[in-house]
């Protein structure tokens, strides 16, 4: 699967919690445009997948990550499911200290996000849209948002809280996102309804045709420079990769 060439609306950022490592924030329109499946979920479960991969981001060689699988069960369905059903999700994870590391999403049982997904080669098991390098800019933890706001932040959350500043920062948008849910991590009925409103059409839109691949390799071009390729067949000649791994020497 080749990586896209971004939408000129997008907002670049070089952020320095990852040291410089390039990444762009979609719209949220695009998010919700392109994902085969979103919803507010529910972690139900957490366990591993028995697939790994690598990457071919240089200061991450020799690292092998694990995709966990989680299972999640639909709280509030946007698009392509519906409530109650219990959606399998992969997610990207390490037990090893990297140097810029991957926006993964380290979920938990009970945790809530607004989940923005495509299939992957493997059935029944779906990836965020932004997968592998940035899980977290298209499944959206909004069970910290509220702590964030009332300034109590654990080391460990405080990666994902200055993500989901971020992503308010590049779009006033996301604001609507994060409002889906209350304080108790509850959906809020009027500010769904709301939600639904804003993205009717993208809501209408099938999404994108493509497989989000799970197992990557690296390859390096004439020029010396490194990137992913997919080790599984992708499902067609289109992209949807939103995030595509920043090519280094």
């Amino acid at each position: 699967m080749k990586a896209a060439a971004f939408l000129a609306a997008a907002v670049l950022l070089v952020a320095p919690s990852v040291h410089g490592r390039l990444f762009t924030i979609a719209s949220p329109s695009e998010l919700v445009a392109k994902a085969k499946l979103v919803f507010v979920g529910r972690v139900t479960a957490v366990q591993p997948s028995g697939i790994s991969t690598t990457l071919s981001y240089v200061p991450w060689d020799g690292v092998t990550f694990n995709w966990v699988a989680a299972k999640v069960e639909v709280v509030e369905p946007f698009k392509g499911t519906r409530k109650g059903e219990i959606v399998r999700t992969a997610m990207l994870a390490t037990d090893q200290e990297l140097r810029n590391h991957p926006f993964v999403l380290k979920a938990e049982k009970d945790d809530v996000f607004l989940f923005c997904l495509l299939p992957t080669p493997v059935t029944n098991l779906f990836a965020a849209l932004t997968a592998p390098y940035n899980e977290a800019l298209s499944v959206i933890a909004l069970h910290r948002v509220r702590s964030y706001t009332q300034g109590i932040i654990s080391s460990m959350e405080g990666k994902q809280e200055y993500i989901n500043e971020m992503l308010v920062l590049a779009d006033k948008r996301y604001s609507t996102i994060f409002d889906l849910v209350d304080e108790g991590g509850n959906v809020a009925p009027m500010n769904v309804e709301h939600f639904r409103t804003i993205f009717a059409a993208e809501l209408a839109d099938t999404g994108s045709p493509d497989l989000m691949p799970l197992q990557w390799q690296t390859a390096v071009s004439i020029g010396g420079w490194r990137f992913d390729v997919p080790m599984e067949r992708p499902a067609s000649t289109g992209s949807n990769n939103l995030n595509g791994p920043v090519l280094s020497k």
